[in-house]
């Protein structure tokens, strides 16, 4: 009997080294796997920071689609090919999220400051512009076809887009289906916002928007026309000018 009780704790010893054996290689290929993917990128934001000498890149940021090496060779790249153009000083905080699609191009310029857990998406054939000067606080996104002036200011949360989906169609289709029919005949309407424009906490701002010089939108302001005249106060769900800025 203890001969047996003895073997049957042997028996269970061996499973449990086994089984903690195997949990050990798991975790070591997945370590491995991510260690290897976190080396990479930091690599490639190092190479990028080698590119464009006055590029900063914040911990656990990612630049996805432009090509290190199209980029070391500017002079040779493709028009397909997706580009980053840097200019200057340009900072680039933590966990930013940069996807530029193939045939698009972002250009930031001087003294340009990107916050944490920003995204910017460029989609095809489109451009987006962050001219010189100007911050764009956490956790702001921008996407489209987007030109931001000099010295503006967008507040946490500021939501930019010039996406958007379609609703008129066949009643048997389901939006998704509609929006996959509209795909091909779809045109990005430029977003532009000029010089020292000031953007409040969680406003959004749609597709065609021309937001005037020195013009102010208030916190949670859903922007939806145009308010070229610039030096104007904007807030309100639809926005509407609220009053002039003293001048």
């Amino acid at each position: 009997v203890e001969s047996t009780n003895h073997d049957t704790c042997q028996m269970r010893l061996f499973k449990f080294v086994k089984l903690l054996i195997r949990f050990c290689l798991r975790l070591y290929r997945y370590l491995k796997r991510f260690c290897a993917d976190l080396s990479q990128e930091i690599v490639r934001n190092r190479l990028f920071e080698a590119i464009f000498p006055g590029l900063r890149i914040g911990k656990g940021a990612r630049i996805i689609g432009p090509k290190v090496f199209t980029h070391l060779f500017s002079n040779m790249m493709l028009s397909k090919e997706p580009k980053l153009i840097v200019h200057g000083n340009v900072n680039i905080g933590p966990n930013v999220l940069i996807l530029v699609e193939p045939t698009g191009t972002l250009e930031i310029f001087d003294r340009v400051y990107i916050l944490d857990s920003c995204k910017i998406q460029v989609p095809h054939q489109a451009r987006i512009t962050i001219n010189q000067g100007t911050t764009i606080e956490r956790q702001c996104t921008i996407s489209g076809l987007v030109s931001i002036g000099q010295e503006c200011i967008l507040a946490p949360r500021v939501f930019i887009s010039t996406g958007t989906h379609s609703f008129d169609g066949p009643s048997q289709l389901s939006i998704r289906e509609i929006d996959k029919l509209m795909e091909s005949d779809f045109v990005h309407r430029e977003i532009s916002l000029e010089a020292s424009v000031f953007v409040g906490v969680g406003s959004t701002i749609l597709s065609g928007c021309v937001i005037g010089r020195r013009s102010v939108i208030g916190a949670g302001a859903i922007v939806v026309d145009s308010f070229p005249n610039g030096f104007e106060i904007i807030g309100g769900v639809p926005a509407k000018i609220l009053r002039r800025v003293n001048s």
